[in-house]
C-alpha cells in the first residue's frame, strides 16, 4: 500500500512539475539544448495526465465508423503520398463513411487532406469531410479535419474573430476531438471549407474560390524538391488554376487571365476595375495586426471572384499563427530587395500589386486606426481562446510536437500579437 501511495505521490509531483515548467515564461524556445529537449521528453512521458483523448466542454466530439477496407485504403494512401512527396491522385479518393455528431449519425465522405507529407505520413492524419446528399452538418457542408499542431491549435479561432470584427467574410473554426472506430485520434482544427456555400450564407451569391489545381501541385513536386514546393511563387498562369465550378466559368477564366496581365504589367489605373478596394483594404489590415506572410504569398494565396460585382478579393486564411511583422518577409522570396516598409507593408505579385494602391493604403489605415481604438480587447481575447484550449492542448499526447514547444508557440503568438498592436498604432 505504501508504495502504491509513493508511487501516487511521485506521478503527482511530476505532474505538477512539467506543469509549472509549461506555464514558464519561455518553454521550449528556440535556444534550447540537449538538456532541455531531455526534460521535455521525460515530461511528457511520465505526465499521467497526457492522453489521445483531452476534451472540456469546449471542444466537439467527431466519431467517424469505417470499415476495415476504409482503413486499408487510408493506410496505403498515406505511405503512397509520403514516398511521392504530395498528395496524388491515388491518395485523394473519397471514401463513404458514417458520422456521429451531436447525438445525430450522418453519411458522409472522407479523404485525405494537406498537400505535404506532415498531413498524412503518421498515423494520425488530416482529412476533408463533406455531408452526403447536400445535407448539412452543424450547417456546413464540408470540413477540413486538420491536425491542430499543424494550425498551432486555437490560432485560426483568433483570426477567425479578428476578421469578422473586421468585417471580412471568414471560415469558421473550433477545436475538435476525433474518433475513428471508437478510437481517440487527439486534437484537429475543424475550418469550414471554402466554397460556394460559405459565400452564399454570408450573402455573397454567385462567388467562386480560386486556387492551384493539383496538377500544379503535381508538377512542381516532380521538378523541385518537396521543400521547395511550398516556395513556388503563384505564377499568374490561367494553366495553374483548378478547374472553376461555375455556369459562368467562362466568363470567370477570362477575367482572372485579364486581372493577372494586369498584375503583371503593374497596371494601377485599372486596379479598381479588377480589384474590390474595400474588402482589400479590410484584407490588409487583418493581415498587419496577424503579420500573416505564409498564407497569402507563394502557392497559398486563394483569391475569390464576384460574379455580380465582377471583382476580386483575396481569400483570408490562416494557417501559420501570428508573427512579428516587423521582421517577417511578406509575400515571397524576393521581398526586400527594394527596401521594405512595415507600415505599408510593400512585397511582390498579386499582394505587392494591391499593397501598393494608394485606395487600400488610406483605407487600410482609417480601418486600422478604427479597430486599434480597442487595442486591449484585440490581446484579451486571445488570452480568453488560450485560457481554453491550451490546457487541453498540452495533454494531446497525439501530437509530433513536445508540449513544451505548444506552449512556446502559444506565448510567442501572444507576444507577437501585442507588439503588432502597439506597432501599427504607431504608423496609423
Amino acid at each position: 500500500m505504501k508504495l502504491v501511495y509513493g508511487t501516487i505521490i511521485v506521478l503527482v509531483l511530476i505532474a505538477g512539475g512539467c506543469i509549472s515548467y509549461l506555464t514558464s515564461p519561455d518553454p521550449g524556445s528556440a535556444d534550447e539544448n540537449f538538456t532541455v529537449k531531455v526534460v521535455d521528453t521525460l515530461c511528457d512521458i511520465l505526465n499521467p495526465l497526457r492522453t489521445a483523448e483531452p476534451l472540456n466542454e469546449f471542444v466537439k466530439e467527431y466519431d467517424f465508423e469505417l470499415s476495415l477496407g476504409d482503413l486499408e485504403y487510408f493506410a496505403e494512401a498515406g505511405k503512397i503520398a509520403t514516398e511521392a512527396g504530395y498528395r496524388t491522385e491515388f491518395a485523394s479518393h473519397w471514401r463513404n463513411v458514417k458520422l456521429l455528431f451531436e447525438g445525430e449519425k450522418y453519411d458522409a465522405e472522407m479523404s485525405l487532406r494537406g498537400d505535404l507529407p506532415n498531413h498524412y505520413s503518421q498515423p494520425k492524419k488530416s482529412y476533408k469531410i463533406k455531408a452526403d446528399k447536400e445535407e448539412f452538418i452543424n450547417n456546413i457542408r464540408e470540413y477540413n479535419l486538420i491536425i491542430a499542431e499543424d494550425r498551432l491549435f486555437f490560432s485560426p479561432l483568433y483570426a477567425e474573430w479578428l476578421a469578422k470584427k473586421i468585417g471580412l467574410v471568414t471560415a469558421n473554426y473550433e477545436m475538435g476531438l476525433i474518433r475513428i472506430n471508437g478510437v481517440p485520434q487527439g486534437l484537429y482544427t475543424v475550418e469550414e471549407a471554402w466554397d460556394s456555400y460559405l459565400m452564399e450564407k454570408n450573402k455573397q451569391p454567385g462567388t467562386s474560390i480560386i486556387f492551384y489545381s493539383d496538377n500544379w501541385k503535381e508538377d512542381n513536386a516532380k521538378n523541385q524538391p518537396r521543400k521547395n514546393l511550398a516556395n513556388a511563387p503563384f505564377n499568374l498562369e490561367l494553366s495553374s488554376i483548378k478547374q472553376i465550378e461555375s455556369p459562368f466559368e467562362r466568363e470567370i477564366n477570362g477575367r482572372i487571365n485579364e486581372m493577372f496581365k494586369v498584375v503583371k504589367s503593374d497596371d494601377k489605373e485599372l486596379f479598381d476595375v479588377y480589384f474590390d478596394v474595400e474588402q482589400i483594404a479590410r484584407f490588409e489590415a487583418w493581415r498587419a495586426i496577424l503579420g500573416q506572410d505564409h498564407d497569402f504569398g507563394r502557392n497559398n494565396l486563394k483569391l475569390f471572384y464576384n460574379t455580380t460585382t465582377g471583382k476580386f478579393g483575396i481569400v483570408p486564411r490562416n494557417e501559420g499563427g501570428i508573427n512579428d511583422q516587423n521582421t517577417v518577409g511578406m509575400h515571397d522570396q524576393d521581398l526586400g530587395k527594394e527596401g521594405y516598409d512595415p507600415c505599408t507593408k510593400t512585397g511582390t505579385g498579386i499582394l505587392y500589386y494591391v499593397s501598393r494602391n494608394p485606395e487600400v493604403v488610406e483605407r487600410k489605415k482609417e480601418i486600422l486606426k478604427e479597430v486599434l481604438k480597442d487595442g486591449e480587447e484585440l490581446v484579451n481575447y486571445y488570452k480568453e481562446l488560450e485560457d481554453k484550449y491550451l490546457g487541453i492542448a498540452l495533454l494531446d499526447n497525439t501530437t509530433i510536437r513536445r508540449s513544451s514547444k505548444v506552449a512556446y508557440y502559444s506565448r510567442r503568438n501572444k507576444a507577437y500579437l501585442e507588439k503588432n498592436v502597439e506597432f501599427l498604432k504607431q504608423c496609423t
